[in-house]
């Protein structure tokens, strides 16, 4: 049985991450959860039930001396695997570049000390983006923006999988954050134009998931940056459209045809992702 430790399950793409190992998990897997203390909402009670209480550390992650004891708190349970999925994004630039840059940089340095594989998600928002590539993990094009700095200072050049994917899809409960909230939020009744020159290759919050669950089943952990996305491109008005027929939103959406053209693909030297197979994204979203 491996012990796995997950940080960051409050947001979107931890809540997928956890979610899909306990979907799966046929005592192949002892889940830990880092639980951030620092946000609003809680981890609802049918996933906290599956864990038990002692394997829920309540942590600040922006504090110093949490760091030290969770390393304390964590090496005692000799895990194998600790999957990253903290994420930060606000004006306040300081817990922020902590957060997203400091905080990964001592959490790998403590995984490489203690022999733990570190599996680390960063986002395509570290990229310059304006320049329309197809990205792959050798362009040295990065973000001016705070944000996608401090994602991209928090990316360790060793002693870690980095996975890089774009802003995966997806719910967590109470968190009313991204496209589906947003879309769940508007009315029947109103028309929504969206961009069809907007395009993008995401993967979902639960796929992220059944792609950690793949590397550590089949151990495909490597010490390397590695571009996860789906094989297939999609605008974002193609993605409301089936997020909108998925929950059954009967959303007016329309193209705007006039829209921002942004291009948003990623692409890898690496072969992970075809020994990963992943589905895609309309396959990906029927199973949301």
């Amino acid at each position: 049985m491996k012990t796995v430790t997950i940080l960051g399950s409050e947001n979107i793409l931890g809540y997928g991450v956890l979610e899909t190992l306990l979907k799966t998990n046929s005592n192949n897997y002892k889940l830990r959860l880092l639980k951030d203390l620092s946000k609003n909402h809680k981890i609802i009670n049918s996933v906290a039930n599956r864990i038990d209480d002692s394997d829920i550390i309540n942590f600040t992650p922006w504090s110093g001396s949490s760091l030290s004891s969770i390393c304390t708190i964590d090496s005692e349970s000799n895990p194998d695997y600790v999957i990253n999925c903290l994420d930060e994004y606000s004006e306040d630039t300081l817990k922020m570049s902590y957060i997203n840059s400091y905080f990964p940089q001592l959490l790998s340095s403590w995984t490489t000390r203690c022999n733990v594989k570190l599996i680390h998600f960063s986002s395509i928002k570290s990229l310059d983006l304006e320049k329309g590539f197809e990205y792959t993990e050798t362009h040295k094009i990065y973000s001016n923006q705070d944000y996608g700095q401090s994602k991209k200072l928090g990316e360790p050049q060793s002693g870690a999988m980095v996975l890089r994917l774009n802003t995966p899809i997806g719910v967590c409960p109470k968190n009313e954050e991204g496209l589906v909230t947003y879309l769940k939020s508007l009315s029947e009744t109103e028309e929504l134009k969206i961009s069809p020159r907007h395009i993008l290759n995401s993967i979902t919050n639960l796929e992220a998931g059944r792609i950690c669950k793949t590397i550590i089943d089949k151990n495909l952990y490597e010490e390397s940056l590695v571009h996860v996305y789906s094989p297939m491109v999609v605008s974002l008005f193609q993605l409301s459209r089936l997020l909108s027929d998925k929950y059954k939103l009967n959303l007016n959406i329309k193209p705007d045809n006039k829209g921002e053209i942004k291009k948003e693909i990623l692409s890898s030297k690496n072969d992970l992702n075809e020994k990963l197979q992943i589905p895609p994204l309309p396959e990906q979203i029927k199973n949301l």
